[in-house]
């Protein structure tokens, strides 16, 4: 935005991450590539660009899929804004979009119904709940890590020790069980 309506490091003060969301590359169930490294030989073989579909313009998914293809792998991509994950998603489901870069939330249940493949996911290292997909930096790019982080922040001016007090609960409240 070319004005928030405030400075982000001169406004704001941290008071705690609360979690981080790793992204994913997907792809219909019937799309020929099995994982992230054998989509990028099909791309570099065909030499058309990847068309891949986003929650939006700007987006993490987005900024995640443009500094994969376009600053690491170098190999051409156009990106396909949606107004959100699940008409990207829809569009990848549909066959419209090769591929979906997005959070793991809206396109996990396609994964576990067989209805679309992960190729990928962002983090540095695999998930618990598909320890089988590997991530991008074993796909080849090693020093690729793209994570949504979330956490909580305040207005600049309030008090050290009510910043201090929010952090301690914030921090007790993510390491209960029924929160994590």
């Amino acid at each position: 935005y070319k004005d928030a309506g405030f400075e982000l490091e001169k406004d704001l003060v941290p008071v705690a991450m609360t979690g981080s969301t790793p992204g994913l590359f997907t792809v219909i169930a019937t799309h020929p590539a099995g994982n992230l490294r054998e989509l990028m030989a099909l791309a570099k073989s065909s030499g058309k660009p990847i068309a891949y579909a986003t929650p939006g313009l700007g987006t993490s998914s987005h900024l995640a899929a443009e500094y994969l293809f376009g600053m690491l792998a170098g190999i051409p991509s156009n990106h396909i804004p949606f107004k959100g994950g699940a008409p990207a998603t829809t569009a990848v489901l549909g066959g419209q979009v090769e591929l979906l870069s997005a959070s793991l939330g809206g396109a996990l249940p396609f994964i576990k119904q067989g209805k679309m493949k992960a190729l990928a996911v962002s983090s540095l290292t695999r998930l618990e709940d598909m320890p089988n997909v590997p991530t991008v930096a074993e796909s080849g790019y090693p020093e690729y890590e793209a994570s949504n982080w979330h956490g909580i922040a305040v207005p600049a001016k309030t008090p050290k020790e009510i910043v201090a007090a929010l952090h301690t609960a914030t921090v007790a409240a993510v390491k209960k069980p029924e929160i994590a």
